[in-house]
């Protein structure tokens, strides 16, 4: 008999099921990627850019892969940061990756305390990042720190769309999400698990604005996912 799910933060979580996380990826989530980064390379042409939340890894072949991007590389959870550098370890380019390895927890962020000194230019939070993040606003405040005027933000989201919701989760749910523009899920694996926030658009819209303009919303064929951006002020 199974013992209770014990709630986790995301990084915990994370770092729980590192070693298994990439097995339980899909062909819809390889469609997915690639969609995500063609769109990714239509905002961001050059520069500084930041796989933030960067998980395993897996954004990182086709990232590298621009000759005009500098990459970062962060994502708070140790093991599935070290699974990352150890995928991308045999790569002819894998010393042109900078792994962020301190101040990797953007809400402890000032302009003293910095994960590097550069600005960003382009900055892909893919595969739902943000819903494991409760206060958008606070994320917005911080993250804008770092980045360059214009620097795009292409972040995917769980598609909050009220007829999405009403599709995919029980209807209990779909009416507090109706009633509240607000839900919070628990995402279980193996015994452990973390909450899951599903932002809706105006909340993702009103969160970011004082250091972001939108640009679009848009839903990603294959996936549970929709892709915001957003840039710089």
């Amino acid at each position: 008999m199974q013992g209770p799910q014990k709630i986790l933060p995301a990084d915990a979580f994370y770092d729980a099921v590192a070693m298994e996380y990439n097995s339980h990826m899909t062909e819809n989530d390889r469609k997915a990627r690639e969609i995500i980064s063609i769109e990714f390379g239509k905002y961001v042409k050059s520069g500084n850019i930041l796989d933030f939340g960067g998980g395993t890894g897996l954004d990182l072949p086709w990232l590298i892969n621009k000759s005009n991007y500098q990459l970062f590389f962060l994502e708070t959870s140790y093991g599935m940061r070290e699974v990352a550098k150890a995928n991308m370890l045999e790569g002819p380019r894998a010393n042109e990756i900078f792994f962020v390895e301190n101040n990797v927890d953007f809400n402890k962020w000032n302009l003293n305390t910095l994960p590097f000194t550069q600005k960003i230019d382009g900055i892909l939070a893919n595969f739902a990042v943000l819903n494991s993040i409760p206060n958008l606003e606070d994320f917005f405040e911080k993250i804008a720190l770092i980045c360059n005027k214009n620097c795009h933000l292409v972040l995917t989201v769980l598609d909050s769309r009220l007829s999405v919701i009403f599709r995919k989760y029980p209807l209990k749910n779909s009416i507090k999400y109706f009633l509240q523009k607000k839900l919070v899920l628990v995402n279980n694996y193996n015994n452990v698990s973390h909450k899951t926030y599903i932002h809706s658009l105006k909340e993702l819209k009103s969160s970011s604005k004082a250091y972001f303009n939108y640009i679009s919303f848009t839903p990603v064929r294959f996936s549970n996912f929709a892709l915001l951006v957003l840039s710089r002020k």
